[in-house]
């Protein structure tokens, strides 16, 4: 036992490598990439600029590992470096991927992946030249997307060579793209407050449900809003589907209640003609009438299928409305929509003044928020949707709830 030691045993360091590794599920996804010819895609797409002897292949691979073994930042590539295990698995794919490995990768036992100092660099080689002059100029309080490197748009086209892979081996002849935010947070001196007033990033990610691919994102600042220019990120994501898609679907939560967004949809502008869709509509008070104005023979109960196919009731309830929204585009040739709204009784408490104004036992945060009204005595939370389907408002709602958690 050591003296100063407070237990009673004694540490010595092991020198021999483990021929073991603590990442079992590395190998699966190398030969996943190597199926795939990830390394073709990187070499066909991205140039290797680097000092440091790494191609870009290994950035990616190296960046990917990272991501898939529970690493949380760049510097947690030391913990993949000093695994011998999994190092000596890789030097088994050295005469795989165009031979990279064996040319390029470090063959001393020091050193076999890029440093956190060289992926930084690599990371930064994306950054448009204006990207932080831009965002020194935008005046307190505005936002603005910066522009996008030349080298992004080569990545993109990486992420279309695995998506045209994906429908070769598994063809769609439809996608349903879900389109969300994701808020980031983040301690970095550059980042800005969001609309949830914590300090963060905030991508846009739009996501192919049948494939369940990401297949376009946008990295933004923390204030700019949700949905923000949502039709240009969509004409940007319809360009990674392969040519055999011959259908598209949209699901979006409210950020989407945009009318020159659903406009170019149900138009047909793009290569995909009429562009079915879903969207969460914004609880308007003129929208709030019309559902109280709905007879209540018009509100249909919402259920669902269980696992064993048993049919299950809920307190929710559907029904289609007469409402027309007050918009600025007030031409006669302009599209009308279908209106769904959603009611939900919730045991929120209900008081009356003395005058006989009706109020809600809550916080006015929660009030704000589940848009709360009275029917036949009870409170209820109240949503809605804007769609051009065709089908029932049931199985329009069931769609729509289908596209939550993936694109986030």
């Amino acid at each position: 036992m050591r003296k100063n030691s407070v237990l009673p045993v004694k540490y010595e360091k092991e020198e021999k490598e483990s021929l073991l590794t603590s990442f079992g599920g590395a190998p699966i996804f190398l030969e996943f990439l190597k199926s795939i010819g990830f390394d073709q895609m990187v070499s066909r797409n991205l140039k290797s600029t680097s000092s440091q002897g790494f191609h870009p292949f290994h950035h990616l691979l190296s960046l990917a590992l990272i991501n898939i073994l529970g690493g949380e930042s760049v510097s947690d590539i030391a913990m993949i470096e000093r695994d011998s295990g999994l190092k000596r698995f890789l030097e088994k794919y050295k005469n795989y991927f165009l031979g990279f490995m064996g040319r390029e990768f470090r063959k001393s036992k020091s050193g076999f992946f890029p440093s956190a100092t060289t992926l930084f660099t690599f990371l930064n080689s994306f950054k448009s030249g204006q990207e932080e002059a831009e965002r020194e100029s935008t005046p307190k309080g505005k936002c603005k997307i910066l522009p996008t490197a030349d080298k992004l748009e080569n990545l993109s086209a990486v992420n279309r060579d695995i998506i045209s892979v994906a429908q070769t081996l598994s063809p769609k002849s439809s996608a349903t793209l879900d389109m969300d935010n994701n808020i980031i947070l983040s301690n970095k001196r550059n980042a800005k407050v969001s609309y949830k007033k914590d300090k963060s990033y905030q991508p846009f990610n739009v996501y192919w449900a049948e494939q369940d691919l990401m297949i376009h994102s946008e990295f933004r600042d923390g204030n700019v809003p949700p949905g923000f220019e949502q039709l240009r990120v969509l004409t940007d994501a319809l360009t990674q589907l392969p040519a055999s898609v011959k259908k598209v679907q949209v699901r979006s939560d409210s950020a989407g209640y945009q009318h020159d967004f659903l406009e170019y949809m149900e138009k047909g502008k793009s290569r995909f003609g009429k562009i079915e869709f879903a969207v969460s509509c914004s609880v308007t008070q003129s929208f709030r009438s019309a559902v109280l104005n709905t007879p209540e023979d018009e509100w249909k109960r919402v259920t669902y299928l269980d696992e064993d196919g048993n049919q299950i009731e809920t307190n929710h309830e559907v029904a289609e409305m007469c409402f027309v929204p007050e918009t600025k585009n007030k031409s006669k040739k302009a599209p009308v929509f279908r209106y769904l709204a959603t009611r939900e009784v919730t045991d929120i408490q209900i008081e009356f003044s003395d005058t006989g104004q009706m109020m809600f036992v809550t916080s006015e945060n929660a009030e704000k928020k589940l848009h709360l009204e009275v029917f036949k005595g009870s409170a209820y939370k109240i949503f809605g949707i804007v769609t051009n389907k065709s089908e029932l408002p049931l199985d329009i709602l069931h769609w729509h709830r289908k596209r939550c958690g993936k694109s986030e």
